[in-house]
């Protein structure tokens, strides 16, 4: 159960991702709005989808080393999504998108598991998985730094801005959680 402390800074993680969604200060309704767009719609479901499979993640770790579970999500996840992508792909476009990429989508691939097994690891040494969701959320942080200083994309205030609260939210999480 999360402390008074640590509940602040998940909201305040919570009021950063909104932030940097602002097109401006006054555009507060504006994140809503978008929800009429099914891209806005599928991001949703995608961050309800990774808090329910951390509630699984915290329970499957009770039964299963981390770097196995990692290894076995893995393997479902490879057995499930393959016939889909053949079938739509199929092994010539498999190809073409790793000539393509240069194998830099494997690098990305075996990052995100990395960064996967940290966090389950981080949750089956206390870290609860309210928290570790949440904290999972400092990319936010990269890819607004990324965003204003290498790609120059717009709207740089507002994604600062959001980014310095999921940043401060991860802060208070770590020493009033």
């Amino acid at each position: 159960m999360p402390t008074g402390g640590g509940a602040l800074g998940v909201v305040t993680i919570v009021l950063g991702l909104y932030v940097v969604n602002l097109p401006h200060l006054g555009g507060w309704k504006e994140p809503l709005r978008s929800l009429r767009l099914p891209s806005s719609r599928w991001a949703l479901a995608a961050g309800g989808c990774i808090s329910f499979y951390t509630i699984i993640d915290k329970v499957g770790i009770g039964y299963v080393e981390p770097l196995l579970y990692t290894y076995l999500a893995l393997c479902m996840t490879v057995g499930l999504l393959t016939p889909g992508t053949l079938r739509t792909v199929g092994w010539g476009g498999l190809q073409i998108e790793l000539g393509y990429s240069r194998f830099n989508s494997v690098v990305a691939g075996f990052t995100t598991l990395a960064a996967y097994a940290i966090v389950l690891y981080a949750m089956q040494n206390g870290t609860p998985a309210s928290y570790a969701g949440a904290v999972r959320e400092v990319s936010v942080v990269l890819g607004a730094a990324i965003g204003i200083f290498v790609l120059k994309e717009k709207g740089t205030a507002m994604r600062l801005a959001g980014a310095l609260l999921v940043a401060g939210g991860v802060i208070a999480i770590k020493f009033l959680g």
